[in-house]
């Protein structure tokens, strides 16, 4: 996970043996560039991400800055 200079957020991702580039800010409930995000992998070997959020990304709260964590699970 990256910050690109454009201050977009990328993941790269390792899809079967293929590296691919996902835009976090893309997507459906994008990633703000002040979400300061951090990926990593659990001892069970699932990808995580947690982030700040904002009051951009939740717009029923004003500037939560509460932790949230998006996770693959599988499908």
């Amino acid at each position: 996970m990256y910050r690109g200079e454009d201050s977009r957020i990328f993941e790269r991702v390792d899809w079967n043996g293929q590296w691919l580039l996902n835009d976090m800010s893309a997507t459906r409930g994008a990633l703000k560039e002040n979400a300061d995000p951090m990926g990593f992998v659990d001892a069970n070997g699932a990808a995580r991400i947690v982030y700040r959020g904002d009051e951009y990304m939740q717009p029923q709260a004003s500037d939560d800055n509460m932790l949230y964590e998006l996770f693959y699970s599988g499908g």
